[in-house]
């Protein structure tokens, strides 16, 4: 079924600016620039990481709230079954999308606030990466974070589960003092390298920030999207000297696992300079590092995860980065 990401399409009212900084912050090459209806369309890609910037269609979009993802490709090995899945009389696909595309080449599913899915043929099924061992590079999208209304979680979880063959095997509610998420974790069932985190606030009154995205963003969508790097050390250390901005973690939170950094020969406070998480997941561990959103979006940031015999999420590192995005809010 679903193989790997194709794609990101990001809508972004400069595409110049934004292929700027992904080249700047992140090491990504223009692979592709076209001018279309007057507007640069722009692609960039780093290894398996495919963006497509292009322009809004006006500046008065009922979106302008900034820079957001307007769609995410998939590559799978089996569209027909897709098809067959739609097209069945017992499909729940317009419950969550209202508009589906069919053809031979491609199925593009529609949200009511624009957000698309599109699946076609995976034209080079790929085994292990190949990537160079002393340098970090960002080498494919580990996952993406798709943040939904109140109460859709299931639904959601249960039609992208029947319709991608997508295994459920994770899940976790966060609860603060202020606020708090359902989350759960979608993933292909084959080689298990397409990963969906899907989060819903637990509340609609609360100011929490994923009520922030979806008021931002104009409903659902994708709220951040995570690069694969062999080596965050490195990664984090380049992140800074670019100058992108990271998500602070408190102090604190490296004092409770120190039994378990010191365990796996981790140094702490290089974890806690470079605001670097941990957490331990089955056999192996886990770190990631977050930016705040990226320039132009009030929304999207970017998240970089590193993973040692580890394939799916640890849950103190779920709790910590809701309440590090919390203390944002409630600082700002």
């Amino acid at each position: 079924m679903i193989t790997r990401f194709a794609y990101i399409k990001l809508l972004t009212f400069d595409p110049e600016l934004t292929a700027s900084f992904f080249k700047k912050s992140y090491g990504f090459k223009i692979s592709k620039s076209t001018i279309n209806n007057g507007d640069n369309n722009i692609t960039l890609q780093s290894n398996d990481i495919v963006f497509h910037l292009i322009s809004y269609p006006n500046q008065h979009s009922r979106y302008a709230s900034g820079d957001r993802v307007l769609e995410v490709g998939f590559y799978v090995n089996q569209l027909e079954y897709i098809v067959k899945q739609i097209n069945s009389p017992h499909s729940l696909c317009s419950k969550i999308f209202d508009n589906i595309r069919i053809n031979s080449e491609e199925v593009v599913l529609e949200t009511p606030n624009e957000l698309r899915f599109s699946f076609t043929k995976d034209p080079s099924p790929q085994s292990e990466q190949n990537l160079q061992q002393d340098q970090f590079q960002f080498s494919e999208i580990d996952h993406l974070a798709i943040c939904l209304p109140k109460d859709s979680i299931n639904v959601w979880s249960f039609i992208l589960s029947s319709l991608l063959e997508l295994e459920q095997c994770f899940e976790q509610k966060v609860v603060t003092q202020t606020s708090g998420m359902d989350s759960l974790v979608l993933r292909s069932k084959e080689n298990k390298k397409v990963k969906l985190v899907l989060v819903e606030p637990l509340s609609e009154k609360s100011n929490c920030q994923l009520n922030n995205y979806l008021s931002n963003n104009g409903g659902l969508g994708v709220q951040h999207i995570a690069f694969l790097t062999k080596d965050i050390y490195s990664a984090a250390k380049y992140l800074e000297n670019k100058g992108v901005e990271m998500l602070k973690i408190p102090k604190l939170f490296y004092e409770t696992i120190s039994a378990s950094i010191e365990k796996e020969q981790l140094d702490k406070r290089v974890l806690s300079d470079y605001n670097i998480i941990f957490d331990l997941d089955g056999p192996g561990y886990l770190l990631q590092c977050f930016t705040k959103p990226i320039p132009n979006s009030t929304v999207t940031f970017i998240e970089i995860i590193a993973r040692y015999g580890s394939d799916l999420f640890g849950m103190k590192n779920i709790h910590t980065l809701f309440e590090a995005l919390e203390s944002k809010i409630a600082v700002a």
